[in-house]
């Protein structure tokens, strides 16, 4: 994939009953409003030079409650449907989902599978007022967990027709290469190639040659998707949670752009990678990425070496810092060049 991409992390659990900058969310949790500028969001290349939009939905998918629900969102002008005769794109039924407590986790192949994908129209304001509601279809109303929601957003060329987002990636020059948990130290310190905290939820690649790793790429493009292929986890001895299961990663070190994460404020300049479930206690395990969750644009860096620094995060407590003890991640990326 060859375009600019934009991606938006959405955490209803840093939200409150009392409305704030960010937003607001219901005591039930079955209703959250976040409020950001999508013209952030997209950047200014894709806000200007482009008018429809591929967006794509995921979300953390914390077991609570019981029944099937319906989520609907109002907020983005998605124009396949409407809503009982409303305003088309508005009060859009865009995921239907079992949250009952004794849904089984998911397993590899399937474990991103919530994934929607629809077609916005951009607003004419930046400021979007982004109301996600879920409503029971079947049992009764209860409180749910909150959630964390993923939207990413791709341009539209209307005079052109890609078949698949897999098809474009091909086609494309790419490099690939590996940063691997097993070299970093075994526990909390420091050494020729990296740092790392003693749970294995901070830790810091260094001194990786992007030049070495880009070879030709570096003098064609300025600006480069990186794609995570995969993510693997030596098995871990600790205790999970349905929560704690389900992490994903923040990433720092090159210059991300198009990205935006709406916490307890708006943070710009890393990007996060698609989720990651920890499938069973003493277990490897690794997941595949789908594009476009697993998707980040960044600008060439000025310096040939750059550190790359991962976060983990997880659903516990409606999205938080992971505190569980992990073991070494290991993780394969694509780079490909964004034409101008």
């Amino acid at each position: 994939m060859d375009i600019e991409i934009a991606k938006l992390w959405l955490n209803s659990g840093s939200l409150t009953t009392t409305p704030s900058t960010t937003g607001v969310i219901s005591a039930d949790s079955m209703t959250v409003t976040f409020n950001f500028d999508l013209r952030i969001v997209l950047g200014e290349t894709l806000w200007s030079k482009y008018k429809y939009f591929k967006m794509y939905i995921n979300d953390t998918y914390p077991a609570s409650g019981t029944g099937m629900a319906t989520l609907y969102q109002d907020g983005l002008n998605l124009i396949q449907a409407s809503y009982q005769g409303k305003q088309a794109g508005f009060q859009t039924a865009i995921d239907e989902t079992n949250i009952s407590t004794t849904v089984s986790l998911p397993r590899q192949f399937n474990r991103s599978s919530n994934t929607r994908t629809f077609v916005m129209i951009k607003p004419d304001a930046n400021n979007v007022q982004l109301t996600l509601q879920f409503v029971y279809e079947t049992g009764a109303p209860t409180t749910i967990s909150p959630r964390i929601f993923f939207l990413a957003f791709v341009p539209i060329d209307d005079t052109k027709i890609y078949p698949s987002p897999y098809t474009m990636l091909y086609q494309n020059e790419q490099v690939n290469f590996t940063l691997s948990g097993t070299i970093l130290p075994a526990g909390a310190g420091t050494n020729q190639f990296g740092t790392r905290n003693a749970n294995f939820t901070i830790f810091t690649f260094t001194n990786i040659n992007m030049r070495q790793i880009l070879g030709s790429l570096w003098d064609k493009y300025d600006k480069f998707n990186l794609i995570c292929n995969s993510i693997g986890m030596q098995g871990s001895g600790a205790t999970f949670s349905e929560a704690t299961r389900r992490m994903w990663y923040e990433m720092e070190g090159l210059q991300f752009i198009n990205n935006l994460r709406v916490t307890t404020g708006y943070k710009q300049g890393n990007g996060f990678t698609q989720q990651f479930f920890y499938t069973e206690t003493f277990t490897n395990d690794c997941e595949y990425g789908e594009a476009p969750m697993s998707i980040n644009t960044f600008r060439k860096p000025e310096s040939e070496n750059v550190s790359l620094t991962f976060y983990v995060w997880c659903s516990a407590s409606g999205g938080s810092n992971q505190t569980v003890q992990l073991n070494a991640q290991t993780f394969t990326f694509s780079v490909v060049g964004v034409k101008e």
